[in-house]
């Protein structure tokens, strides 16, 4: 299993060489570890000590009820992570908890090694804070653009802005929309049936296609009268 590699499918490191990897590997007290599937990653309300990537497998991410029942909110799979963004919370608190859906391989780093330099004060290290900054400003503009699509009303107008938003952004009728169903119905504060049985409406009247988080366009008019509508 080539480790360097899959830990660059990580967006904080797909641009460091083998070497800077060695480097921030022992700076940061990496470490790697195997679970089963089915085995507890993170409990919900746990404090976020450490950030965990994913390098193989699949994670499922799910809330309790208050009546005991588990929601899941979301998937993670290679190269994806958990941790950065509950550290810098007043409380760190992690507010899902984390299963493996598979058997996985996940690298834990300590979170304040990040943003703490090194005593060798190594390039390297300060590349990686950019990195994290980046990553984190991308998560704020995320939350922002998720606020946007929150206040559409209608199902249908919620799922077409997406889409035309994702294609102006990727200039392509063929879309990756970098989130399965249920991250979709949790970005757009919707169910996720009621989602799923409109986009089959859409797929039925020839607006599109989809496969998992692939969508096809099939009718750029048709979608884009729907969202000047609004």
């Amino acid at each position: 299993m080539n480790f360097l590699k899959l830990i660059r499918k990580n967006c904080l490191f797909d641009d460091f060489s083998d070497k800077e990897i060695n480097t921030l590997f022992d700076c940061m007290k990496g470490r790697i570890v195997m679970k089963s599937k089915g085995m507890l990653i993170a409990k919900e309300d746990s404090k976020a000590e450490e950030i965990c990537i994913v390098l193989e497998g699949t994670l499922l991410k799910f809330i309790t009820k208050l009546n005991g029942e588990k929601e899941p909110v979301g998937m993670l799979s290679q190269g994806e992570m958990f941790g950065m963004e509950q550290f810098y919370l007043e409380d760190k608190r992690i507010g899902f908890n984390v299963v493996a859906a598979s058997e996985v391989s996940l690298l834990y780093l300590q979170t304040n090694s990040i943003v703490t330099m090194c005593e060798k004060a190594c390039p390297c290290h300060q590349k990686l804070i950019h990195k994290a900054l980046q990553y984190l400003s991308r998560r704020i503009e995320d939350l922002q653009n998720n606020n946007n699509y929150i206040t559409i009303k209608g199902m249908r107008l919620k799922i077409a802005q997406l889409i035309y938003d994702k294609y102006l952004e990727q200039n392509s009728l063929q879309l990756s929309l970098g989130m399965d169903r249920n991250e979709m119905a949790a970005f757009l504060n919707v169910s996720r049936p009621s989602m799923s049985r409109e986009m089959m409406r859409m797929r039925d009247e020839g607006i599109m296609e989809f496969w998992k988080d692939k969508i096809t366009i099939k009718n750029i008019q048709k979608l884009t009268a729907i969202v000047k509508r609004r």
